[in-house]
């Protein structure tokens, strides 16, 4: 059933097998989905299975039909309750697993895990009995039989394995709270244990608020380039394992443009490069007045 013709309306839906009741508030991503394809599509989890749903513009819904939880389509939008679920793309370089759930923002972002759709409830049963225990303390959780650590910081519920607790409080320090990325906190954890600089010393604490940053922070040409060009021997005489990041500066259409690139998608492209070099890097390029850094 349905209430109104555009943003704003409510879809309700009961599941067929376990009977559980969903209601869903259209936004503007489910318009822009209806534009493209005719209609949006998203799904609910429901433990073991998850609800499929394709509704139209009106809110009417053209078909429904159950599937497992571990077997969702990558390009259905998934909720549970009222969360955003994020399962997909899975970051592919995980030697160690974060999962993140912004209760300010409703968001359960499990792509820098190994967990799947239906280990979520088991994850939000465990949030919303415990959360005030886990408030700046570290309590041990058992997860679809694997063993991680619980944390909260900022409304800000973090589940980890494979990280020392030490480094697990630096990088929380640094959330202020915004709109959090997963790809560059997971970047960050990545950089507080492979650097060797004093964790208190700051410019230590200086990169780190960067990486954290790096989706919002953006890299964009100065004076073109061919400015830029003209100065990838010199710079890469000093970084040469930069090579590909440097390229991917004189390639990405975005670093030519008003608003440049996210710093995140250079570091995406090695994720093993130390950023220690590529912090470097960049502030000689900024020195040479060839980039800027926004």
């Amino acid at each position: 059933m349905s209430k109104g013709s555009t943003t704003g309306m409510t879809i309700t839906i009961k599941c067929p097998k376990c009977e559980r009741t969903d209601t869903h508030i259209v936004d503007e991503e489910d318009i822009k989905e209806i534009k493209e394809l005719g209609v949006a599509r998203i799904g609910f989890l429901h433990n073991d299975h998850a609800l499929i749903i394709n509704f139209d513009a009106t809110g009417f819904i053209r078909g429904a039909y159950i599937v497992a939880s571990d077997s969702i389509p990558s390009d259905i939008r998934v909720f549970y309750d009222n969360y955003r679920v994020l399962l997909f793309p899975k970051l592919p370089f995980l030697d160690f697993e974060i999962v993140l759930i912004d209760l300010n923002r409703m968001v359960v972002d499990l792509r820098a895990s190994r967990l799947i759709g239906r280990d979520v409830a088991l994850i939000m049963e465990y949030v919303k009995s415990y959360l005030n225990l886990i408030r700046g303390s570290i309590k041990r959780v058992g997860v679809a039989g694997r063993n991680f650590y619980a944390t909260e910081h900022n409304n800000v519920v973090l589940l980890y394995n494979n990280v020392p607790h030490d480094i697990v409080r630096t990088c929380l320090s640094e959330l202020a709270g915004g709109e959090n990325n997963l790809s560059s906190i997971y970047l960050a954890f990545k950089y507080a244990m492979s650097s060797s600089m004093d964790k208190d010393d700051p410019a230590f604490r200086e990169r780190l608020k960067m990486i954290v940053n790096a989706h919002k922070i953006r890299v964009k040409a100065k004076k073109g380039i061919n400015a830029i060009r003209f100065a990838r021997a010199s710079i890469l005489a000093l970084w040469p394992q930069l090579t590909s990041i440097f390229d991917m500066i004189m390639s990405d259409p975005y670093i030519k443009s008003k608003d440049g690139a996210p710093l995140l998608n250079l570091m995406l492209k090695d994720p093993e490069v130390c950023f220690d070099d590529l912090y470097e890097m960049l502030k000689e390029l900024s020195k040479r007045d060839l980039i800027e850094i926004i």
